[in-house]
């Protein structure tokens, strides 16, 4: 597993949240190609294979807690 980088670990972070594309885009203001290409980047770096596995990636990491869970 390989480290990601500070925007990776950001849209990681969203995307785990269970964030949309349109939200990534406004939030952090890249392009969803962009996003497509980090999603990519944090699925191979990771070995998560989804959306919930890149949860428990994040969850595991402490990124993610119960508060989190409520938005």
């Amino acid at each position: 597993m390989r480290d990601l980088t500070a925007r990776e670990e950001e849209v990681a972070r969203l995307i785990a949240r269970g964030a949309a594309v349109e939200a990534i885009i406004a939030e952090l203001g890249i392009q969803k190609t962009t996003i497509e290409a980090h999603r990519r980047r944090i699925y191979l770096k990771t070995g998560a294979k989804n959306r919930w596995q890149l949860f428990h990636y994040a969850r595991q990491r402490g990124w993610i807690t119960d508060p989190d869970l409520a938005c």
